[in-house]
């Protein structure tokens, strides 16, 4: 029997948090939407310590999204909108394609709003571990600032 050889491809992303601040990485399709969020925030040096999400309305009511996938989903029984699906079982590839936005939402309490984007889509470059950042501009916000008294 042929034994389906499944072709890794590598997807280009640019994690917006405001004007003139983004992180570019590559990330490979396979890897899930965990993998990628976690992927996303050490860019920004963040650690992954709360709940967050994907959603397909870049602006507006994120509850509203045609397409919603959050981390509760796979920790809790069915939280949020009907939709939602997990992070965890979800593949990058299934999700993005190039030049396809989504809003990555991170800490419901803090609110760290990203802007997704999809940029390309590649062949892998032998001997690279991915992920791996590619670059970015601006200084990353403090997760957790000192508070003044």
């Amino acid at each position: 029997t042929m034994k389906k050889v499944s072709r890794t491809t590598i997807f280009q992303f640019r994690a917006k948090l405001g004007a003139g601040l983004w992180r570019d990485l590559e990330i490979d399709g396979t890897d899930t939407l965990e993998d990628l969020a976690v992927a996303i925030l050490g860019t920004y040096k963040f650690e992954c310590d709360h709940c967050y999400g994907f959603y397909s309305n870049l602006k507006g009511s994120r509850s509203d999204s045609a397409e919603i996938y959050e981390l509760f989903e796979d920790i809790e029984e069915g939280s949020g909108a009907q939709n939602a699906k997990g992070v965890r079982d979800i593949r990058i590839e299934e999700v993005f394609s190039a030049k396809k936005q989504m809003r990555f939402l991170f800490d419901y309490g803090d609110q760290w709003e990203f802007v997704l984007t999809c940029n390309s889509i590649v062949e892998p470059e032998s001997k690279v571990k991915y992920p791996r950042p590619t670059g970015g501009k601006g200084d990353a916000p403090e997760q957790y600032p000192a508070y003044e008294e």
